[in-house]
């Protein structure tokens, strides 16, 4: 059932930098499965569908395209899966047609596709405890991949949000100002709770499509979207066209205006509901892997499948509701070493032998596991340095360049690009029109400082939103309110009603926000008056979401 959540103050919402949202409205897709339609009225015009996804609950699972289903639309994929398909997204960019190659990791019921890149970012996902992991460079899929990952899709080349930081300006091939349709994939700090969003775009009203109107979104729009939601990591996936979310069989986000049928595309995600009725096999276990003796027994979803790890000379090892086949050679626990120039691993029963000086390469254990590290990351396998506009990067021993276009930045004894934004502009706040734009170590923020009221005014590095104040002389910071607690004075404001006395038209204030009329309120760190806040929002430009 939907249900439609209008925000109690429109125009107080504004104030506080939020974006002008006509209503979002929930519905429930299935227990811990919910979808979200927000929709953004202003210019630019968003039209939002999120699935926010509890990955603990133990009746589903992720499920990828395995290498023989690739090539379909999104809505087909969904077809193809069944009435168990809650929801499906499009995965990585690749080619427009046959063989559908792709560039990030590509892995789809335990087997990964032999014509992958790995070379960039993506999602992988176990079967048994739903864990995902995002990584953010492509390193782990080409040095030391983790084996219990079950599925996988490439992410675009593109970081929105890593570990809490928003990436502005992160895409790969500069197109960040441009507004098209996009695709994300995105999780909270605890890793719990999965995003899969789509943005819709090219319906502006101007492209002569009907209401609500889509203008699509820029990168950055991205990057505030999905943090808006509460993401800790977010990777863009495959946009434009391409840009498809089915919830229960059924496509949610229209076509671009002059697109008539769904792009067919490489690969997708999808979150699975296991079977009502699995198979005899899986009558205890329907996700996981267990052993009988030496047979390594899997269940997808209640589908059983087995194979004799004893028909290869193996073991078969249990690990809770994990499995796997153990060669002879390899301890129970997974494990590295070196011998010179020589690795010696087993990573869950795989035993891995190689000479590293075949490649004029070291030898060094990380994590535990044994790694070739290149010569030029020096003998040490996880490091970072700049290089003019060159990051040089070294994860578990893979060694790698990018050109950031711009100097390069170190920020916790991490190199990075800065964003393309701060090239030229001084350390710290200046203005731009009204936007108040900070730029900490390469990190670009920005402000709308007609969004509370007011303009940018203040010397580079020293800027600041001036608010117009009576208590704020021209030309200077703003001095900390006196309003105290935010009560109002003795005989004034909304007498324990929580209605903003602010003559007809009233409105109730939002939870949580204190509103003394007559004197100054403080909302979200800011110091607002509240004459002046009306009269602003009267004539505010918009700040770009």
């Amino acid at each position: 059932m939907a249900r439609s959540v209008f925000p109690g103050v429109l125009l107080l919402a504004l104030a506080l930098g939020g974006p002008a949202r006509a209503a979002d409205t929930w519905t429930n897709v299935a227990p811990g499965i919910d979808r979200l339609k927000r929709v953004i009225v202003g210019s630019p015009d968003h039209v939002i569908h999120a699935v926010k996804v509890n990955l603990d609950n133990p009746d589903y699972y992720v499920r990828t395209t395995r290498t023989n289903e690739r090539g379909k639309t999104g809505s087909g994929f969904a077809s193809h899966l069944g009435q168990r398909a809650l929801v499906v997204i499009n995965g990585d960019w690749g080619t427009a047609s046959a063989p559908w190659n792709v560039q990030g990791l590509a892995m789809g019921s335990g087997f990964r596709w032999k014509d992958d890149k790995a070379h960039w970012s993506f999602v992988a996902c176990t079967l048994d405890t739903n864990r995902c992991d995002v990584d953010f460079s492509g390193a782990a899929a080409s040095a030391v991949m983790d084996p219990r990952w079950w599925s996988a899709v490439g992410s675009n080349g593109s970081t929105l949000i890593k570990r809490g930081v928003k990436r502005y300006g992160g895409s790969f091939d500069g197109s960040q100002t441009a507004r098209h349709p996009r695709s994300a994939i995105g999780f909270s700090q605890d890793g719990r709770t999965m995003w899969l969003v789509v943005v819709e775009g090219r319906r502006s009203q101007a492209s002569g499509s009907a209401a609500p109107y889509a203008d699509g979104a820029t990168f950055d729009n991205m990057v505030d979207i999905m943090a808006d939601l509460g993401c800790y990591d977010a990777v863009m996936q495959d946009g434009g066209g391409s840009s498809t979310l089915v919830v229960n069989g059924t496509r949610v986000n229209r076509l671009p205006v002059g697109q008539t049928t769904e792009r067919t595309v490489a690969n997708h995600l999808a979150i699975m509901k296991v079977r009502v009725s699995p198979d005899p096999g899986c009558a205890t276990l329907s996700k996981g892997r267990y052993c009988v003796g030496s047979v390594l027994n899997t269940c997808e979803g209640g589908t059983h499948s087995s194979g004799d790890c004893g028909a290869f000379g193996l073991g078969c090892r249990q690990d809770g509701t994990w499995a796997y086949c153990l060669d002879a050679r390899c301890p129970p626990e997974t494990g590295g070493s070196c011998n010179g120039t020589r690795i010696v691993n087993c990573k869950e029963g795989v035993y891995e032998e190689k000479d590293c000086a075949s490649t004029g390469s070291g030898c060094a254990v990380v994590n535990g596991l044994a790694v070739c590290v290149d010569a030029r990351c020096n003998g040490t396998p996880d490091s970072t340095a700049c290089a003019g506009n060159l990051v040089k990067r070294c994860v578990a021993g893979a060694y790698s360049e990018q050109d950031c276009g711009a100097p390069c930045r170190v920020e916790g004894g991490t190199a990075s690009c800065g964003d393309a934004r701060c090239a030229g502009k001084p350390e710290g706040p200046s203005c731009q029109d009204y936007f108040l734009q900070t730029c900490t170590n390469g990190t670009f923020t920005q402000e709308d400082c007609s969004d509370l009221g007011g303009t940018c005014a203040g010397e580079p590095g020293a800027a600041y939103c001036d608010l117009g104040t009576a208590e704020q002389d021209a030309g200077m910071p703003p001095e900390p309110s006196d309003a105290g607690s935010g009560e109002p004075p003795p005989g004034e404001g909304d007498g324990g009603t929580g209605v903003v006395d602010a003559g007809p038209g009233s409105v109730p204030a939002p939870p949580g926000l204190e509103v003394a009329v007559g004197s100054c309120a403080a909302a979200g760190g800011h110091v607002l008056a509240w004459p002046v806040l009306l009269l602003g929002l009267l004539a505010r430009r918009r700040r770009t979401l």
